[in-house]
């Protein structure tokens, strides 16, 4: 499936195979994850994304 995420709805903005990594990361190899990594992701790098995401399913924003 992660042929999927190359640039899918031709948005090679959104770092579709770093998301798709971490997932791995944290499902494969849950006992050794960096939550610190984790945690700094979260507050680092969602909202960018949350906005991307939302830009690309609904369009542009109103504000």
């Amino acid at each position: 499936m992660k042929w999927f995420f190359a640039e899918p709805f031709g948005r090679p903005d959104i770092p579709w195979r770093a998301i798709a990594g971490l997932r791995d990361r944290i499902v494969h190899e849950y006992f050794r994850t960096n939550t610190r990594r984790i945690w700094d992701v979260i507050q680092d790098d969602f909202d960018p994304l949350e906005s991307a995401l939302k830009s690309a399913f609904n369009g542009p924003s109103s504000h």
